[in-house]
């Protein structure tokens, strides 16, 4: 490792900021650093992917996971948590779409949880660092025995969902594979994602690919370090990005791009509904569109104003070839104010 990399004052890399580091260094921001980061503090929003992740932890600590006859428990978990939060799972957007899935996918999650063996110890939400590398992240799901170590990183949404493993996601895999090589002096005997859509997602382990992210980390952050932060825009890496409201390279790239989840153009109308949903009018140079379903408030203040509206889903044609093109919101869908 590279002698800067062993500074006191070199930033932190956990594995989502270092997979944006390799992707968009422009997107990096807010890295920590000093002493090791603590844990984050548990999520308590309540959409459907962050209840999932909750009815994990609690079923885990439970010691649910380890008898066949109490994966359906899993389903418990989430309505106890939905609950807690005092949300009806019926009304969280995709909640019941995750709820069907946690139910079909309960037992084939249990069944690779005791793969280590009657042994194993299971953890949710475990927080590793090394300090010599300045790397740090919090695993969903870390399950150790004599057998090996079982390194799970739970996805309830698209990211996941595809053949293949995006390249952000097998970035993210191996920051982790090294976390626990580093604490538990040993890599993990099975890596991947559970995906509540397809079920579990192994990605091999390799001490070459390792040490080959290991190099590009250091490189690209000393470069980051020295201000030299370009933007590569790609939907990958664009799509939950905090600096995408106004990153101008990437709606100029957006424009391009064959299944583009964002609008930009000037608010015409904001109409609000009874059950609190608002639809709206955005005029841009290639003509209007509307976009359905969009929650928050103070929308009808941004009439008038240049917006960016993101991680939305654009709808198929059913009227004439003539209407507008129709977009519909989603439980992650953002709207930001770019001028008058």
């Amino acid at each position: 490792m590279k002698e800067g990399v062993r500074q006191f004052g070199v930033p932190w890399l956990s594995p989502t900021s270092a997979a944006r580091l390799l992707t968009c260094p422009a997107s990096v921001v807010g890295l920590m650093t000093g002493a090791p980061p603590r844990s984050p503090a548990p999520s308590t929003r309540t959409s459907a992917g962050v209840l999932a992740h909750a009815a994990l932890q609690r079923w885990v600590m439970a010691d649910d996971w380890r008898y066949g006859d109490r994966d359906g428990v899993l389903i418990d978990h989430f309505h106890a948590v939905a609950k807690d939060r005092k949300v009806a799972v019926a009304a969280v957007m995709d909640g019941r779409v995750t709820e069907a899935r946690l139910e079909q996918r309960a037992s084939s999650l249990g069944e690779l949880m005791r793969q280590a063996g009657a042994d194993a110890t299971a953890k949710a939400e475990v927080t590793l660092h090394d300090n010599e590398r300045r790397l740090w992240g919090t695993l969903d799901l870390l399950v150790t025995s004599e057998r090996g170590v079982w390194l799970i990183d739970l996805k309830s949404g698209m990211d996941a969902a595809q053949s293949l493993l995006p390249a952000v996601i097998r970035s993210q895999l191996m920051i982790y594979s090294h976390l626990v090589t580093a604490v538990h002096g040993r890599a993990p005997t099975w890596m991947g994602v559970f995906s509540l859509r397809q079920g579990a997602k192994q990605m091999p382990v390799s001490q070459s690919d390792d040490s080959m992210l290991l190099g590009l980390l250091d490189e690209s952050r000393s470069a980051w370090m020295a201000n030299d932060r370009p933007a590569l825009p790609s939907p990958e890496a664009c799509r939950h990005c905090t600096r995408r409201p106004g990153c101008d390279p990437h709606w100029i790239a957006l424009r391009a791009w064959e299944d583009a989840d964002g609008l930009e153009g000037q608010l015409l109308r904001a109409q609000t509904a009874e059950n609190g949903r608002t639809a709206l009018l955005v005029q841009n140079g290639t003509g209007s569109a509307w976009v359905s379903n969009m929650r928050g408030e103070g929308l009808q203040e941004l009439v008038g104003h240049r917006v960016r509206v993101m991680r939305i889903r654009r709808r198929k044609a059913t009227g004439q070839s003539s209407d507008p093109p129709q977009w519909q919101a989603t439980d992650s869908s953002a709207i930001a104010s770019v001028g008058d």
